[in-house]
């Protein structure tokens, strides 16, 4: 073989190594693409997921505030039921105080003598 087909040969290997190493470095550079665009789609994802996380947090810290507002209400109401109750008792029981009951006597309806 003499210099100048050596010369061709070589420069044909040389374009056909030049597209195939162009065709790599192109699909890589579309993979890398795809991979900021799928971070990109991630962060974004991330960021709405903490935003939505902080809100539940707030909101949890607000539902337990509430919470902890109507058991206070809820243990007052039930203190005062049982203040009426025992209060209620004690009518009844002073409004029976006078009546007396005599063993072996008929009681009469209730109504007024």
């Amino acid at each position: 073989m003499d210099l100048d087909a050596v010369k061709v040969l070589l420069e044909s290997q040389e374009r056909t190594f030049r597209s195939a190493l162009e065709l790599v470095v192109e699909q890589w550079k579309e993979r890398i693409r795809l991979v900021e665009g799928k971070m990109t789609d991630l962060t974004k994802s991330l960021e709405f997921s903490q935003a939505e996380i902080l809100d539940l947090k707030n909101n949890e810290k607000v539902l337990q505030k509430l919470n902890k507002e109507k058991q206070v209400a809820v243990e007052e109401l039930q203190s005062r039921v049982a203040e009426l109750n025992h209060r209620l008792n004690y009518q009844e029981d002073y409004t029976r105080r006078n009546n007396l009951r005599i063993s072996g006597l008929k009681e009469q309806p209730v109504g007024e003598t």
